[in-house]
């Protein structure tokens, strides 16, 4: 089962994702990620004054529809909308990182 869960910061900004995880580890991971260079939709957040919480639990097959969802319900911050082919958005992500250097 994967837990489809909420971050809200106390700006009521939110942000969607889905995880196999605990919340905790989870929110642990945003946090560190906020950290680094990247292009994260988390990291408009406050991830330090935050809540994170579940919104439901669905089966593999059911993740990004139900994200895509509850993204569009809560009006988050993510910067994508799971409509994209993400294959190829890894692949032009690494090419990306591989040319910056």
């Amino acid at each position: 089962m994967i837990t489809i869960y909420c971050i809200e910061d106390i700006n009521d900004v939110r942000y969607v994702g889905s995880t196999k995880q605990s919340l905790n580890n989870r929110l642990a991971q945003h946090r560190y990620r906020k950290k680094s260079d990247g292009n994260y939709s988390s990291k408009n957040l406050n991830l330090f004054n935050c809540i994170i919480f579940e919104l439901e639990k669905c089966e593999d097959h059911n993740t990004k529809s139900r994200e895509k969802y509850w993204i569009e319900k809560l009006s988050s911050v993510n910067t994508y909308k799971l409509d994209y082919d993400e294959s190829s958005h890894k692949k032009q992500y690494y090419l990306k990182k591989k040319y910056s250097k």
